[in-house]
């Protein structure tokens, strides 16, 4: 299923160094803040793969949604509201 694999993707980022810095020196990303920094390279799938993720390692505000963009493989901007779901520095061991 795609949405598995890219969740052993951005569990993969998890050591990237850029994966790291957001968590490092922000603290805290939101979905959205990990896709500004790795675009959605499988569109929707990669989204969900980090729904996914941020589901069972994440933070949850209730009550919060953020906008999301990606482009398709139309090369068509999307957009999605899901809810806000912060990855923490404190968790980032759960990612590995």
């Amino acid at each position: 299923m795609k949405a598995d694999r890219n969740i052993a993707v951005y569990r993969r980022m998890r050591g990237a160094p850029l994966w790291r810095l957001l968590l490092e020196t922000h603290g805290q990303a939101t979905i959205g803040d990990v896709l500004q920094h790795y675009p959605a390279s499988q569109g929707l799938g990669s989204v969900v793969g980090l729904l996914a993720l941020g589901s069972r390692h994440g933070v949850k505000k209730p009550g919060s949604v953020e906008t999301v963009t990606w482009t398709g493989e139309d090369r068509r901007l999307r957009r999605a509201r899901i809810p806000t779901i912060f990855f923490v520095r404190e968790r980032v061991d759960e990612l590995a």
